[in-house]
C-alpha cells in the first residue's frame, strides 16, 4: 500500500503500532479528523512516508519526536489545530522536509533552534496563528527557505531574522 487516506472520519487517537503493517507507505491523510491524542511511536514504521496530512484535528501538543523516524517526509500539514507550542526537537531528522504547514493553530513565539534540521525546508506556513514574538535567528537553519508566510499574526516587532 502506498496510499492511505483516512480524512473525514470521526477518529481520536493514534495509538502505537496503527500503522506497523504499512512500511510501504508513502502518503498518509488523517486530516479533517477529531485527533486529540497522538503517540509518539505512532508513526514508527513509516519509514517510506514522503507526504504526511495532519490538518483540520484537535492536537494541543506534539509528542517528543513524533517524527524522528520519518526522514523521507517531504510535506508536513498540521494547520488547523491546537498548537500553542513547539519544542525545538519536534522537527529532528527530517532533512529532506520541504513544506510545513502551521498555519492557524496557537502558536505564540518561535523558538531559534525550532527549525535547525531542516535545511531542505523550501516553503513554511506560520500565518494565521498568535505568533508575537520571533527569536532572533529563528529562521537561520533554512538556507533553503524560498517562502515563508507570516500574515495574520500580531507580531510588534522585527528583529534578525536570519543570515
Amino acid at each position: 500500500l502506498k496510499y492511505l487516506n483516512l480524512s473525514s472520519n470521526m477518529i481520536e487517537s493514534i495509538s502505537d503500532g496503527l500503522f506497523l503493517n504499512f512500511i510501504d507507505l508513502q502518503k498518509l491523510d488523517l486530516s479533517d479528523n477529531y485527533i486529540f491524542n497522538l503517540s509518539s511511536l505512532a508513526f514508527e514504521r513509516l519509514v517510506n512516508l514522503k507526504e504526511l496530512y495532519f490538518s483540520k484535528n484537535q492536537l494541543n501538543f506534539i509528542p517528543d519526536k513524533v517524527f524522528n523516524h520519518l526522514n523521507k517526509l517531504i510535506i508536513l500539514d498540521l494547520n488547523k489545530n491546537n498548537l500553542s507550542l513547539l519544542e525545538n526537537s519536534t522537527f529532528e531528522n527530517m532533512a529532506y522536509l520541504e513544506y510545513l504547514n502551521l498555519s492557524s493553530n496557537f502558536l505564540t513565539k518561535i523558538q531559534n533552534r525550532l527549525f535547525k534540521d531542516l535545511e531542505n525546508l523550501i516553503d513554511l506556513d506560520l500565518s494565521h496563528n498568535f505568533i508575537d514574538y520571533i527569536q532572533t535567528n529563528s529562521f537561520k537553519y533554512l538556507p533553503e527557505l524560498k517562502n515563508l508566510y507570516l500574515n495574520s499574526n500580531p507580531i510588534m516587532a522585527l528583529f534578525k531574522l536570519g543570515e
